[in-house]
């Protein structure tokens, strides 16, 4: 696990990501293989990871609630 000073926040309502389910969505982009990632203590209506690859760092954000337009 990728060691960074970020706190995990509280909210119980935030939708957890398994190591193997990010490798899969990384296989979809151009943007390294999986290393690591840590979840953010920020958003309370959408998850919010970084996420470590062999080719940098990148957020993965992840809409809890979406507001239907009319």
């Amino acid at each position: 696990m990728y060691t960074h000073p970020l706190d995990v926040p509280s909210q119980t309502n935030l939708t957890a990501f398994s190591a193997g389910e990010l490798r899969s969505l990384l296989v979809e982009y151009d943007l390294g293989t999986y290393e690591a990632h840590q979840l953010f203590a920020h958003g309370s209506d959408q998850t919010n990871i970084l996420l470590v690859t062999t080719k940098g760092k990148y957020t993965f954000r992840y809409y809890e609630k979406k507001v239907r337009r009319v």
